[in-house]
């Protein structure tokens, strides 16, 4: 068993930190050795992304509703067609909805990895929120097997 515990990365057999519930096959083998929950830190990644999203939403919106006034008012000395404004206004429009879509799933977090992993003398259970998998160490090892044969260490 390790000694250490530090709360970012893993805990000594405390399943309860685990935001949700865990499976009857998973309880059935008892308490874990070492348990990797979610990080509750919210990802680098996912606010950049959804940050991103947001300006992009931004600057579809407004060529978008440039587009749609050109279909209803024309300007400029050679305008586009109606249709073509109607066309491409609409999908830009559609597009920035996406993006805003795009950046409120990584700004709230719902695009933040939600895996934990549990570790047990003969198996890692990886367990998301709507399924789990168990991964026998014996697979595990003739992966490693495998690769070592490969790349000829």
């Amino acid at each position: 068993m390790a000694t250490k515990k530090n709360p970012r990365m893993n805990q000594l057999g405390n399943i309860s930190s685990i935001p949700y519930p865990i499976p009857a096959t998973v309880k059935a083998l008892g308490e874990p050795e070492e348990i990797f929950p979610p990080s509750t830190q919210r990802s680098s990644l996912g606010t950049l992304i959804g940050s991103l999203l947001a300006i992009t939403a931004v600057l579809l919106f407004a060529i978008g509703a440039m587009l749609l006034y050109c279909a209803v008012h024309p300007f400029g000395t050679n305008p586009p067609p109606a249709a073509v404004c109607w066309g491409a206004g609409t999908g830009l429009t559609l597009l920035g909805f996406a993006a805003l879509f795009g950046s409120y799933y990584y700004l709230s977090g719902r695009g933040d990895n939600k895996q934990a992993y549990l570790i047990f003398p003969h198996c890692l259970i990886e367990i998301r929120p709507a399924q789990h998998r168990f991964i026998a160490w014996e697979s595990t090892r003739q992966i490693r097997r495998t690769s070592k044969e490969t790349t000829g260490e």
